[in-house]
């Protein structure tokens, strides 16, 4: 579908070309959702706007549907590839209907009107997003999450086999990042479209596109999720510090270094989130401990030498580890 061998992207600076990536090769079939991640000033918006043709390259060619990018007329292009920028600019005189009815410029006559099939395939866009409540709304009145799926909607409007987005999950919250991103991967598996769209949740791409673009330093390696971690490319970022990716989640993770130590009776030590907040707290399971934890019906009992406390929540708990561990033994050394 898209495809480029030994590209490299950039711009003009007093008519002097600046590389922004070097010789870089990828492709993306239909059907897939592609991410494209890497650290700021790697080069994605550029790639992005490479691939779109709103820039040229600087070296090399790139081909859609086997066909060179630069031979393709406007009109071509514009029913071939949409574009979702990363701009949240809202303008409180388009209401969300009109905003999904420029998808069909392409087709539209030279007055813009448009035909009962026009109207059909913004109402299937609408629809296909969940926004067709919000039809009427000004845009400057719909949340940013809402305002993200209106955009999606605009490009699946244009009716074209590619996709691109710039940062579609910039700026919203959590569960709005992820509903993006598998409603792109929906998308992809039900309309057979190729989506590429760039990110820095790297958690949501690792777990959620079919295929990862990774920008570093110029260059680009593209696979699965898994060959991506499975290189371990992705530490480099992380060399030296205490942040890791956790190569069976993709996600980032925090190198915790002990400084407690308790404890913990077996079913203490079998509880999954007691353990997960005291590697978070840098508390560290050690038998022979001076403070030790035990579960009793609803309780965490915690007990130093002749002294027993009881705690409703983990919360409760690990704050009282840490408070009796300055008295008991102050620091693991590691």
């Amino acid at each position: 579908m898209i495809s480029f061998q030994t590209l490299t992207t950039g711009y003009f600076k007093r008519s002097q070309p600046v590389a922004v990536s070097c010789g870089i090769s990828a492709s993306a079939e239909k059907g897939e959702l592609i991410a494209l991640i890497g650290l700021n000033g790697t080069g994605k918006s550029t790639l992005l706007r490479t691939l779109a043709a709103l820039q040229t390259p600087l070296v090399g060619e790139i081909l859609l549907e086997n066909k060179k990018l630069r031979y393709f007329t406007s009109e071509s292009l514009s029913r071939t590839i949409a574009f979702v920028s990363s701009s949240r600019a809202r303008s409180p005189a388009v209401k969300v209907r009109e905003m999904v009815e420029l998808g069909r410029y392409p087709y539209t006559n030279w007055v813009g009107s448009l035909t009962s099939d026009d109207k059909s395939k913004v109402l299937e866009a609408l629809t296909s997003v969940n926004t067709l409540h919000l039809a009427g709304q000004p845009l400057d009145q719909i949340s940013d999450g809402e305002f993200q799926r209106v955009h999606i909607a605009r490009a699946l409007c244009q009716d074209t086999p590619v996709i691109l987005l710039d940062e579609p999950t910039a700026f919203l919250d959590v569960i709005n990042r992820y509903e993006i991103v598998v409603l792109l991967r929906d998308l992809c598996r039900l309309k057979n479209k190729t989506i590429l769209f760039s990110t820095h949740d790297w958690s949501a791409a690792l777990q959620l596109a079919d295929r990862i673009w990774y920008l570093h330093e110029g260059t680009l390696t593209e696979g699965a999720p898994e060959d991506i971690l499975m290189t371990g490319q992705l530490d480099a970022h992380f060399d030296g510090k205490d942040f890791y990716v956790n190569p069976e989640t993709g996600q980032i993770r925090f190198t915790e270094h002990p400084m407690y130590q308790v404890a913990l009776d077996p079913e203490a030590a079998s509880n999954a989130w007691l353990m997960k907040a005291m590697k978070r707290a840098g508390i560290v399971h050690n038998p022979g401990a001076e403070l030790s934890v035990a579960f009793h019906g609803n309780q965490w009992e915690l007990t130093y030498g002749s002294n027993c406390s009881r705690h409703q929540s983990i919360l409760d708990l690990i704050n009282a580890v840490r408070k009796t561990s300055l008295i008991a033994s102050p620091s693991v050394n590691t």
